[in-house]
């Protein structure tokens, strides 16, 4: 009976090993199991932070670059949605950025008949913006004919629109330099109305 004790206490002894061994062994399966989603989850968190990371430095560059007054780059429309919608918008304000200066270019050089000028932002800013430009064109363009009409009134006389006094000098000097030029003659006819002033 003694050796009947002590095979079933060697076989419960290597069964006892065998089940330590196999809970040994699943339990380094799940250290490794965890191991692999933590590095798995690890690796998601560094690839989403990338994916945000990039879109944003960018919008970041973009904002910097347009309040140094480059406004010429563009944001990324990658990344997440909120940013995507981000840079769209940064992008179409800096768009009617530009768009304001090469109109104020055009202005300011008075090309008033620009393609640019007619161009119009979205929105009640670019509405504005347009009347506004809108308004100093036609400010200009009624100076002009202003000043065309001051140098015509300066060079006629009102009632006849013959050339005045000094404008005839003018043409005088003009004919009298050329015809020393050409070494030829100029002639001047001088008519005098009597009482002119009392028709005037």
């Amino acid at each position: 009976t003694f050796d009947v004790f002590v095979t079933s206490m060697d076989e419960v002894t290597r069964s006892n090993d065998q089940l330590r061994e196999r809970a040994e062994s699943q339990q380094t399966q799940a250290y490794l199991y965890a191991g692999l989603f933590v590095v798995l989850w690890l690796i998601a968190i560094i690839a989403l932070i990338r994916l945000v990371e990039r879109p944003l430095v960018r919008l970041g560059e973009v904002v910097a670059a347009a309040g140094a007054g480059d406004h010429a780059q563009r944001a990324e429309t990658s990344g997440p949605r909120e940013l995507r919608k981000i840079a769209l918008a940064l992008n179409a304000a800096l768009d009617s950025l530009e768009r304001v200066e090469r109109q104020a270019g055009a202005l300011a050089e008075e090309r008033l008949d620009d393609p640019v000028l007619q161009e119009s932002a979205p929105g009640m800013l670019g509405t504005s913006l347009q009347a506004a430009v809108g308004r100093l064109a036609s400010g200009m363009a009624e100076r002009d004919e202003f000043q065309r009409r001051l140098a015509l009134e300066a060079s006629r006389d009102g009632l006849t629109s013959l050339p005045n006094r000094s404008s005839i000098m003018g043409l005088l000097d003009a004919a009298m330099a050329r015809s020393a030029r050409s070494s030829s003659t100029t002639a001047l006819l001088f008519l005098d109305l009597d009482d002119f002033k009392v028709v005037n």
